[in-house]
């Protein structure tokens, strides 16, 4: 189990700093039994799991000393036009994970889950809206 932990670890920490393709980021994933992927905005904390247990749990500021500390914004409901224009943004690689992250709570976003083999993004807001993101 350290050893699929530290290769998480070890993935996530290349995504953050070099911002890595997305797609052979999920296949690394996969390659080592992730097939969930979850984002607390709130606890800034990512979670990995396989079909049968949690895998990894890493808090964001753990891996970067680029990632800012300070608390993020919270939008009180879903801005989907704002939630849309952030995944564009990162999708073009025109901003940082941490910025999208940020870009997500200003949004209304508290929590999202990666559907790894089914290619599918589940945005959960503050108020209970979501929003599906195929890749």
């Amino acid at each position: 189990m350290k050893k699929v932990q530290d290769k998480i670890r070890s993935l996530c920490i290349e995504r953050l700093n070099v911002s890595s393709d997305f797609e052979a980021f999920v296949t690394d994933l996969l390659s080592v039994g992730v097939v969930r992927q979850t984002y607390d905005v709130i606890e800034n904390t990512l979670r990995f799991y396989s079909n049968e247990q949690l895998l990894a749990v890493i808090a964001i500021p753990e891996l970067s000393a680029d990632s800012d500390q300070s608390l993020f914004d919270f939008g009180p409901t879903m801005d989907e036009d704002m939630l849309k224009d952030a995944i564009k943004q990162f999708d073009d690689q025109n901003c940082t994970v941490h910025a999208f992250h940020r870009k997500l709570a200003k949004a209304g976003i508290v929590y999202v889950t990666v559907y790894l083999k089914e290619k599918v993004i589940y945005y959960m807001s503050q108020n209970g809206q979501f929003y599906l993101e195929n890749y």
